[in-house]
C-alpha cells in the first residue's frame, strides 16, 4: 500500500452539505498533482448526517472529544498519517484546488505554509466588511507587531504544516483563537514560515456560520496578549510609573499655585498603579517559565528573567528604608513647625511634598519585597519534579 504523504484536515460541525463538495475537490486536486493523500474528516459533535456523508465519500472520520473549532483540527491533525498536513473548512469558502501550492512550499523546506485572502482573491460576498477592513487587519498588524512575524492574513482558515511542526508547535487553543496560536508559536520557535496567495468564495452554507466577530474577535486578542508580557504589562506599567514619576518630580521642584497637593497624590497613584502592573508582568513571566509556556524572547524579556528574589527584596528595603528615612524628617520638621503658636492651623505644604515622596518610597518598598517573594513560588521546585526550564 503507498504511504500517505499529505493528510487534509477539514473540521464538521453540521456540514453535510458542502462536505461532498470539498472532499471531491481535495482528493481531485492530489490525484491530479499525483500526491498520496488522505481527507480526514475532524466531527465536532454533529447531529445531521455529516459522517455519513463523509464515509459514503471516502473520507475518515475521526471525532473531537470536545467542542471548539481549535479541539477539531488538533484532533484530526494528531490522527493524520500524512507528514504534511493541510487545514481548511468545510463550508465552501475555501478553494482545496490549491493543495498542490501548498505541498510544493513544504516539499521545497518551509515549515509551516499560511494562505493569504488579502493577496489572492475575495470573492463579492465572502468576507463581512468589517472582518476585512477592520478584524483582519488589526489582528494581523498586532501579531506582526508583538512577534516579527511577517504575514498579510493571520486569520486565512487555508495553511499547512510538517507534522513535526504540528508536533513542536504543542497546540492547546480549544477555539477559534487556534488560528491565532498557530502563527504565534510558530513565529516564535522560529519556523520557516511561507505565505501562498490563495482565493475566498462566499460561504454555501444554508444556515449563519459559527464564527462570532466580536466574541471571537476578542478571544484572539486576549490569546495573543498572553504570550506577550511586554506588551500587556511592561509597557502599561512603565508609562503609568514614568509619568506619575514626572508629575511627583515636577510638584517638588516647582512651585505651582494652581496645582498643589492632590496634583502629587495623582502622581503617587500613577507610580503606585504602574509598578503594581509591572510587579504582575513580573510574576505573569515566572509563571510562563513555570509552565514552559512560549513567549516572546525580547530585551525587556531577557532582562525580566534575571530579576530574582534577592534582588528584589534588597531593591526593595533600599526604597523602605530610604522613605521612611524622609518621613521620619518629615514628621520631625512638622513637629517643630507646629510647636511654634504663629504656624497652628497653617498647612505646611513645602514639607508636605517631600513626606509624600517619602511614603511613595515606603509603599513602592513594601510592594516590591512582598511581590519578590510572590514571583519567587514560581521557581521553587517541587519533590518529583523537573527544575523550571527557560522556554
Amino acid at each position: 500500500m503507498e504511504a500517505i504523504e499529505v493528510s487534509v484536515i477539514i473540521p464538521c460541525l453540521n456540514e453535510e452539505k458542502t462536505l461532498p463538495a470539498c472532499i471531491e475537490i481535495a482528493k481531485s486536486a492530489m490525484h491530479k498533482a499525483g500526491i498520496s493523500g488522505e481527507v480526514i474528516i475532524s466531527d465536532n459533535g454533529s447531529t445531521d448526517q455529516s459522517v455519513a456523508v463523509a464515509m459514503k465519500n471516502g473520507a475518515r472520520v475521526v471525532h473531537a472529544a470536545r467542542k471548539g473549532y481549535g479541539n477539531a483540527i488538533i484532533c484530526g491533525m494528531g490522527a493524520a498519517q500524512g507528514g504534511f498536513l493541510i487545514m481548511g473548512d468545510a463550508d465552501g469558502s475555501y478553494d482545496f484546488n490549491d493543495i498542490p501550492k501548498f505541498i510544493s512550499a513544504l516539499r521545497e523546506g518551509a515549515d509551516f505554509v499560511m494562505g493569504s485572502r488579502l493577496k489572492g482573491t475575495i470573492h463579492p460576498g465572502a468576507m463581512p466588511f468589517l472582518n476585512r477592513y477592520l478584524g483582519t487587519p488589526v489582528l494581523t498588524f498586532l501579531i506582526n507587531l508583538f512577534f516579527r512575524s511577517k504575514i498579510s492574513d493571520v486569520n486565512c482558515g487555508l495553511r499547512a504544516l510538517t507534522k513535526k511542526a504540528f508536533d513542536s508547535l504543542q497546540l492547546r487553543a480549544g477555539g477559534m483563537e487556534l488560528a491565532s496560536e498557530m502563527v504565534i508559536k510558530a513565529s516564535l520557535l522560529g519556523l520557516k514560515i511561507v505565505e501562498i496567495p490563495t482565493s475566498l468564495f462566499p460561504d454555501t452554507r444554508d444556515r449563519p456560520p459559527h464564527l462570532r466577530p466580536f466574541r471571537d474577535g476578542w478571544r484572539h486578542l486576549r490569546f495573543l496578549l498572553l504570550f506577550t508580557p511586554t506588551w500587556l504589562f511592561f509597557v502599561p506599567g512603565f508609562v503609568l510609573l514614568s509619568s506619575g514619576c514626572l508629575i511627583l518630580m515636577t510638584m517638588l521642584l516647582f512651585d505651582f499655585k494652581n496645582f498643589g497637593f492632590f496634583t502629587m497624590l495623582f502622581g503617587q497613584g500613577l507610580i503606585l498603579l504602574g509598578a503594581q502592573v509591572i510587579f504582575l508582568g513580573i510574576a505573569a513571566r515566572g509563571f510562563s517559565q513555570l509552565k514552559s509556556f512560549l513567549i516572546r524572547n525580547d530585551p525587556v524579556d531577557r532582562l525580566i528573567r534575571g530579576f530574582t528574589i534577592e534582588k528584589g527584596i534588597a531593591i526593595g528595603t533600599i526604597f523602605s528604608v530610604s522613605g521612611l528615612a524622609i518621613c521620619v524628617g518629615v514628621g520631625y520638621k512638622l513637629l517643630v513647625f507646629m510647636s511654634n503658636p504663629e504656624n497652628v492651623g497653617i498647612f505646611n505644604f513645602p514639607v508636605t511634598k517631600i513626606g509624600i515622596v517619602g511614603t511613595t518610597l515606603v509603599i513602592l518598598g513594601f510592594q516590591m519585597i512582598f511581590s519578590s517573594f510572590y514571583s519567587g513560588l514560581f521557581n521553587v521546585q517541587v519533590i518529583g519534579e523537573d527544575p523550571p526550564v527557560q522556554p
